[in-house]
Order: C-alpha cells, then structure tokens, then sequence
C-alpha cells in the first residue's frame, strides 16, 4: 500500500524547527528560499529565523526527511546546504543498503534459536516503521 504524503506547509516547517529548539524559541520568519528539482523531487530549502536560536536552514520535501542546519555553521547559501544535504541523503542511503540485520540478529542472539524468531519481529516492524506517518501509527508500533 502506498500512501500519498502531501506537500509541507508552512506550518509543518514552524512546528519542526520550534520542536527541534525543543520549544525553547519561536520562529519570527520562515520563507523558502530556493526549490531544487535535479534528483527527480522537488526540494525546498527554507530560510528561518528565531527569537533566541537564530537563523536556520531547513531542507524538505514530499517523501524525503526534513533536516534542520544552523546559518551560523559553515552554510552560507541555500545551495551549499541543499549540496550538504543531498551528499549526506546518499551516503545513509549507500550505508544502509551494505548493512544486513541478519548478521546484527546471529551477533546479539549468538546465533541460538531465538535468532529467527526475532529477526523475523524486526522485519515487520521496520516494514511499519517505514510505512508509518501519524503519531498513532508509531504509537501502535511501540505496543
């Protein structure tokens, strides 16, 4: 089943970076900044300013993870963080198809007949996990 993620607001860019300042500041500005459509998706890198954090960049879009940077770091235009971004993306995505759970399942279990069973636990909930987008959803996950 696929389901369709619609296109972040406003608002969904306000609550992130406020959630990721952990509430802790509150968002005066946000504007996107530039929209980049060279992987097949588009992308948005938002320029955001805070009361207390400062000024941050966020990078978006409809089925990729939304990532936070600080202006004050060493990204000094929407490109360099969208080129920072995107480098970062294919390296967890190169790192992630080398690594096999089948082999972390054998190590902790040391190989005895628990070892199966739990691997194939762990395939379903990362199936769902993958899968999930409300709160409800991880929610039921966790139970």
């Amino acid at each position: 089943m696929v389901r369709y993620i619609p296109k972040r607001t406003l608002d969904d860019v306000l609550r992130y970076v406020e959630n990721q300042c952990k509430d802790e500041c509150k968002v005066l500005s946000a504007k996107p900044e530039q929209h980049f459509n060279d992987i097949g998706e588009e992308v948005i890198v938002w320029n955001v300013k805070t009361d207390l954090e400062g000024a941050f960049w966020v990078v978006e879009g409809d089925t990729i993870p939304m990532n936070l940077y600080s202006q004050e770091a060493y990204y000094f235009s929407a490109d360099e963080v969208y080129s920072f971004y995107i480098g970062l993306m294919e390296r967890m995505y190169n790192a992630s198809s080398e690594y096999k759970l089948e082999n972390f399942v054998e190590a902790i279990t040391l190989e005895n007949e628990i070892a199966p069973q739990l691997f194939r636990k762990l395939k379903s909930i990362a199936t769902l996990i993958d899968s999930a987008i409300e709160v409800e959803d991880f929610q039921s996950i966790g139970v």
